[in-house]
């Protein structure tokens, strides 16, 4: 089965329906205290491109400044977006939910991450690495 076909597959099992139209989220909380290391060292690999990862509330899945080698989708559940501050700290810049990705500027660049990740409920998200994105690109001729 190609890459491609496994992602649709993946994502075909998780659907994200986003909100009704004229429906206000809730106001969101403040997202919990990150507990653990980041999530992306227990990841996709060369060997496993691709990966679904199931994370608890409050787990951090990448950092800010971070060496970068990996994209994620969310599947279900919500993560806080966060920025450090020139003062030191993070501040919260977003929230994305089901169906929303990141991790993209440093998957295609090489660059560090430009935010830290941290699951503010229960989340599933699917791991995609440079090695997924060389695959996916075979499946459609692209050469490099």
């Amino acid at each position: 089965m190609s890459l491609f076909a496994r992602l649709q597959a993946l994502l075909s099992a998780h659907p994200s329906a986003p909100a009704a139209a004229g429906q206000t989220p809730a106001t969101p909380a403040a997202p919990p205290a990150a507990t653990s290391a980041p999530a992306e060292a227990e990841g996709a690999s060369e060997q496993q491109p691709v990966c679904t990862r199931y994370l608890p509330a409050g787990q951090v899945v990448v950092r800010e400044g971070d060496p970068g080698h990996s994209m994620f989708v969310v599947l279900e559940g919500r993560v806080a977006v966060l920025r450090g501050g020139d003062h030191g700290g993070n501040t919260e810049v977003g929230r994305l939910g089901a169906g929303e990705f990141f991790g993209e500027l440093a998957l295609l660049t090489g660059t560090q991450r430009t935010a830290t990740i941290v699951t503010v409920e229960d989340a599933v998200l699917l791991e995609l690495t440079q090695a997924g994105v060389r695959e996916l690109g075979k499946d459609y001729g692209v050469k490099g």
